[in-house]
């Protein structure tokens, strides 16, 4: 039944994984209270890839209040194409409100009020869980030389 072992222990490796980062989550939405923040500071970092180029991402700071205590939490703000873009390029700017969602007994912990910044983890994490052991279920592939194959190293020749 299992034809890659490696890939299936490195899938049920996995499994705990995503099951605790679902669980997070899922425990997060009982505790979550929701939030209107406001962006006082933006930032952003320039990286560089083969396959995407070079690319500044922004990040924003928004503070909101909770049991009349200020905190803030950090959040993505967007991506420009290019190396040090400016800021206001960002998604957010200094002053813009943002819906959040934050867990109530750790208001430092937040997200954008989206479902994907919510759970894009472990979305992500479950779906190559489950690509590893769904391959760990495949026989390999056959590599195909035509030098090892008399046959096919034959055919060639006339």
């Amino acid at each position: 039944m299992i034809k890659r072992r490696g890939y299936f222990v490195v899938s049920m490796l996995l499994l705990p994984v995503v099951w605790g980062l679902i669980i997070d989550r899922a425990i997060f939405h009982l505790r979550a209270d929701r939030a209107l923040g406001r962006v006082t500071n933006v930032t952003s970092h320039t990286s560089t890839s083969s396959r995407h180029g070079t690319k500044t991402y922004f990040k924003a700071n928004v503070e909101f209040t909770h049991n009349k205590a200020a905190f803030s939490i950090t959040t993505p703000a967007g991506n420009a194409k290019g190396s040090d873009q400016p800021l206001d390029r960002s998604e957010l700017k200094i002053g813009d409100s943002v819906p959040l969602i934050y867990d109530s007994r750790n208001p430092s912990k937040g997200f954008k009020d989206n479902l994907a910044e919510v759970w894009i983890m472990p979305v992500f994490a479950f779906m190559a869980q489950l690509a590893l052991l769904v391959a760990s279920l495949l026989e390999p592939r056959r590599r195909f030389s035509s030098r090892k194959d008399p046959d096919l190293w034959a055919l060639g020749r006339s």
